[in-house]
């Protein structure tokens, strides 16, 4: 219970630093935003779910809004993930490719985001911390949800 207190307040410090030149960024070509367009099949690989069937576009603006919040969470879950598992250890928030797709229900805006470590996401059952899936609100600008590919 004391590392996971510690981990919290290491994350709360580092959240309320104020921005600067030095924010950290994901590496260049990781990210791709999916188009309203895109098919329902080709979505498999971000676990879209029949039931968020209305979708939008994000902007360029929105994903410059999530991806720092972003990077700085899965920073925090790789630690939490080697802290149980031992397996995340040398693995680097910078390096996840992301799909990002916008969500819409009842009113409300979100963005899926979900990535894998060093490669294009794929549908994998068992991905542990390479694959993970988060949604953001876009009107409360925050993410909702954030968990790392499902353990056997």
């Amino acid at each position: 219970m004391r590392i996971f207190c510690l981990l919290v307040f290491a994350l709360l410090v580092v959240a309320c630093q104020p921005a600067g030149s030095d924010t950290r960024s994901f590496a260049p070509n990781t990210g791709q935003v999916v188009t309203a367009e895109t098919p329902q099949e080709q979505l498999r690989a971000c676990m879209h779910f029949p039931e968020h069937n209305a979708r939008w576009t994000p902007t360029e603006n929105d994903i410059s809004t999530l991806n720092p919040v972003l990077i700085e969470l899965i920073e925090y879950r790789l630690m939490e993930d080697n802290l149980t598992y031992g397996d995340s250890a040398e693995m680097r928030p910078e390096q996840y490719h992301r799909f990002y797709v916008g969500l819409e229900r009842e009113g409300w805006r979100f963005i899926h985001v979900c990535g894998r470590y060093e490669a294009t996401p794929a549908y994998i059952l068992d991905g542990g911390p390479t694959q993970f899936a988060a949604l953001y609100d876009t009107r409360l600008q925050k993410f909702e949800w954030f968990e790392f590919g499902y353990r056997a």
